[in-house]
């Protein structure tokens, strides 16, 4: 399998979509939750946001991983406002 890449030297490929997780730390976010990042990003983060709609659409597997990144992003950026 070969990858192109940008003038950078990097791969095009997101690490999302060319190298999957062997280990899964945590739970998937729930439904409620992926709703409530995505609601946040509508708001705050459009980059997020598009990144999370270009990689949910390439398959299962793919629209899970940008799911937990999403929300991954969103308590972040939460736990910071709160100070936590």
């Amino acid at each position: 399998m070969t990858q192109v890449a940008s003038q950078s030297g990097e791969s095009d490929i997101p690490s999302a979509v060319s190298s999957p997780r062997s280990t899964r730390t945590t739970t998937l976010p729930s439904p409620g939750e992926v709703f409530e990042a995505l609601t946040w990003a509508l708001d705050h983060d459009l980059g997020a946001l598009q990144e999370h709609r270009r990689l949910a659409h390439l398959g299962p597997a793919s629209r899970r991983r940008a799911d937990d990144a999403l929300v991954r992003r969103w308590r972040r950026v939460a736990d910071a406002c709160r100070g936590s």
